[in-house]
């Protein structure tokens, strides 16, 4: 699963494969992000959707980890979707 608590600080964009180094969390206390309520309602809608919409998410590969001593990440998460019938797109 990705880290929905990241922010990618590129407005409009989640890109996957961006560069950790330039990791925005939403911190804590004083200094808390004032948008991480609309983000997590971002995170909660895309993956309520894609619940609905996906039959299931098998590994397509061997999952590797960005080891970082203050972030649990991946560095690869390769997946299949299997998409139900009702829900493809006609074309």
């Amino acid at each position: 699963m990705s880290a929905v608590y990241a922010g990618n600080g590129v407005p409009g964009l989640f890109e996957l494969s961006r560069d950790p180094s330039g990791h925005v969390g939403f911190s804590m206390g004083l200094h808390q992000c004032v948008g991480r309520h609309v983000a997590r309602l971002e995170a909660e809608a895309l993956l309520g959707a894609l619940a609905r919409r996906v039959e299931r998410i098998d590994l397509a590969g061997t999952p590797r980890r960005h080891h970082n001593n203050t972030l649990r990440a991946w560095e690869s998460l390769p997946v299949r979707v299997h998409q139900e019938e009702s829900s493809r797109c006609a074309r």
